[in-house]
């Protein structure tokens, strides 16, 4: 079974905004200035004592859509995957990265491109405290590379048929 995260709501908003107050949130690249994204904002976080096992992108020209698989670090169990935007399972290429035992994303670099007088994302790389990659869509000049020293915990930002804006969200 799986769950789409595209959340909306009070709650959503001020549980982003409490982390981007303690540096844990950074902004979502892909936004225009002095406008708002298309799609529907989501935020997708682990529960406590879970953290990210594999990391799956679909991507064309632009980035479609990823999915994120949470497990429980002490019994390893897997949670069911969290699908960002709506184009998850469409065409495109399909890439998949499953981390390691001690493995975690620490870099995540986004590129943006204007389509329809907006900006989306239209190439990811997530890379790991190992080296290891994954990547994906067309890239350009207009780019941003998170990376402050900590593991990545997940992502907020807004998406519908593809990824509009997107931020990371990291661990405390």
């Amino acid at each position: 079974m799986a769950t789409v995260v595209l959340l909306s709501g009070s709650s959503n908003a001020e549980n982003i905004r409490n982390l981007a107050t303690t540096g844990q949130v950074a902004y979502q690249f892909g936004l225009t200035h002095g406008s708002q994204a298309g799609g529907v904002p989501f935020s997708v976080q682990p529960a406590l004592n879970e953290q990210i096992a594999t990391i799956r992108l679909n991507t064309g020209r632009r980035v479609d859509g990823m999915t994120i698989i949470y497990q429980q670090i002490s019994t390893k169990r897997l949670r069911d995957p969290l699908h960002i935007g709506t184009s998850y399972l469409s065409h495109g290429g399909k890439y998949e990265l499953n981390l390691l035992d001690g493995e975690f994303v620490s870099r995540v670099e986004v590129h943006a491109i204007v389509m329809k007088k907006r900006k989306r994302i239209s190439f990811i790389q997530i890379t790991t405290s190992k080296g290891r990659s994954i990547w994906g869509g067309t890239e350009t000049n207009d780019k941003v590379t998170y990376e402050n020293g900590k593991k990545l915990a997940g992502f907020h930002g807004t998406a519908g048929a593809e990824i509009d804006s997107i931020g990371p969200i990291w661990m405390p």
